[in-house]
């Protein structure tokens, strides 16, 4: 049995049916993805109650008010999309397109070290927050929280490999 750990290496969680739709099957999908990475063909897995991984492909989705409708394969009723609701859908990373030079997905930046360009400890990265302009990291250290926007002049480097990001502390502000 593979660990938690290899599924969260291969999978990023896609989002999740809220609910049914009509009597045909299709299921209300909340996405916390890209719309472009939600196509027809394209592949989705969940876990099962057995706790296996499955996989169905997406045979239609349309926009509908802030969610999305989704048809599934081999889901044709309403008695069987039923069964999916509250279920987490993942789509591989592998299937994720190549981003340019210093730009990140989301979570390739949860979770990182926060140091100042001295080296010192300023915390991890919490979360984000979409602005209009630009994200902004906010880091939490000892339950304070602080902000730093996602720009050249505050972010100095980030290292994946070694899970961290350098940036200046002079660019911080406290929330």
């Amino acid at each position: 049995m593979k660990s938690l750990n290899d599924f969260e290496t291969r999978f990023l969680l896609a989002g999740k049916v809220i609910g049914v739709h009509g009597i045909r099957g299709v299921l209300k999908f909340h996405s916390y993805v890209d719309h472009g990475l939600l196509t027809p063909d394209n592949t989705l897995f969940y876990r099962a109650a057995d706790h296996e991984i499955h996989r169905v492909s997406i045979l239609s989705i349309t926009p509908h008010k802030r969610i999305y409708l989704i048809t599934l394969e081999g889901i044709k009723d309403r008695n069987q999309a039923t069964a999916f609701v509250n279920t987490d859908m993942y789509i591989e990373k592998t299937a994720l397109p190549e981003l340019d030079e210093e730009t990140y997905y989301w979570f390739q930046i949860q979770g990182l070290e926060v140091v100042d360009i001295s080296g010192a400890h300023i915390g991890y990265i919490r979360s984000i927050m979409e602005t209009g302009s630009n994200d902004v990291y906010i880091i939490e250290h000892n339950g304070e929280e602080y902000l730093i926007p996602a720009i050249t002049s505050a972010v100095k480097s980030v290292d994946l490999n070694q899970k961290q990001m350098v940036v200046d502390h002079e660019q911080m502000i406290d929330y």
